[in-house]
């Protein structure tokens, strides 16, 4: 009986000294989908750089929102001897560069020992929207406030919606005001081309101001009670003494 539980356990040991360099490789890489999306990202060609950006920001990683921002800003590289991913920040020597996967500082490294993953205008569009969407929800209200107004560059109907959610759930005054005033200019933008306007209301840049202005205000105040709408804010205001425009 002895022999037989001293063979068991020189069996285990084996077993255990076989799968120490695999158990020791998965520490040292954390793989996963976020890894994945960070390998496509570096070897995608510029063409298919967006489709890359979408697939990183789908695993909802919280080292996403860094890694766009990096990459917006220009500051994503990778190093060609291993071709680890790493952000990269102006040094006296050339970039002190950080591991993105683990945030290990890696120290100094030349320039030309790192690629820079570079972006097109179309890319940073996209760059900005994805990363407007992913900050919108972040703690910080200056996080939030810069999300809103890169989400503001595109008002489509994804954007409105989040926009929407958020203004019942914010609590900063600040992110509560940029929110309206986008969810105002896009209620303008979509119903004001069914409002003709009068014929001697001059269309320049100081009137377009002034009704925005008007409508955003009128939006702001109304919203709640949900009798806002452009058709009625421009009927009020052709009636108004103080509209030059006034046929009366």
């Amino acid at each position: 009986m002895r022999p037989l539980i001293f063979g068991m356990r020189r069996w285990c040991i084996a077993m255990l000294i076989m799968m120490m360099p695999g158990l020791c490789n998965a520490a040292a890489d954390p793989g996963g989908p976020f890894a994945d999306a960070l390998a496509r990202l570096k070897e995608a060609p510029l063409t298919e750089l967006g489709e890359a950006v979408d697939r990183l920001a789908e695993t909802k990683d919280p080292r996403v929102a860094p890694v766009l921002r990096a990459l917006l800003d220009g500051r994503l590289y990778y190093r060609k001897d291993d071709g680890s991913v790493v952000f990269g920040d102006p040094a006296e020597d050339g970039l002190a560069i950080v591991n993105v996967l683990d945030g290990e500082t890696l120290g100094i490294a030349a320039k030309f020992d790192l690629k820079k993953i570079g972006v097109n205008n179309a890319l940073r569009t996209r760059l900005r929207e994805t990363l407007g969407r992913l900050e919108l929800a972040a703690d910080d209200p200056v996080q939030r406030l810069r999300a809103v107004e890169a989400m503001s560059q595109s008002l489509d109907e994804e954007n409105l919606e989040l926009l929407r959610a958020r203004l019942d759930a914010e609590t900063d005054a600040k992110v509560s005001e940029a929110i309206e005033t986008a969810l105002a200019l896009a209620d303008l933008s979509s119903d004001e081309k069914a409002v003709p306007s009068p014929p001697s209301m001059p269309c320049t840049a100081a009137s377009i101001r002034r009704r925005s202005t008007v409508c955003i205000n009128c939006w702001r105040r109304t919203r709640r009670a949900n009798t806002w709408s452009p058709t009625r804010t421009f009927g009020i205001r052709r009636r108004s003494p103080s509209n030059p425009s006034n046929p009366s």
